[in-house]
């Protein structure tokens, strides 16, 4: 299984995390306990890889929306 974690680590001491796992439905069945027990939300994503590509692609999106935001303030 590949289980990135989407977080700060503020919200990982208040176990506010989100895990997206990728690989075998059934391994994720069995694991989703604990994840449950640790983080706020644990998501099935698809096959092994998914769940990583995944997580780049919301660290791209934020650093976008980031990189926006302080091109705008510029501006002011």
């Amino acid at each position: 299984m590949d289980v990135p974690i989407l977080g700060s680590a503020a919200q990982a001491r208040t176990g506010n995390m989100v895990f997206m796992a990728g690989g075998k439905r059934a391994i994720f069945d069995k694991i989703r306990p604990v994840l449950d027990q640790i983080g706020k939300k644990a998501v099935y994503v698809g096959k092994n890889g998914d769940a990583v590509m995944l997580k780049l692609v919301v660290n791209l999106i934020l650093f976008l929306n980031e990189a926006a935001a302080i091109e705008g303030s510029c501006w002011v």
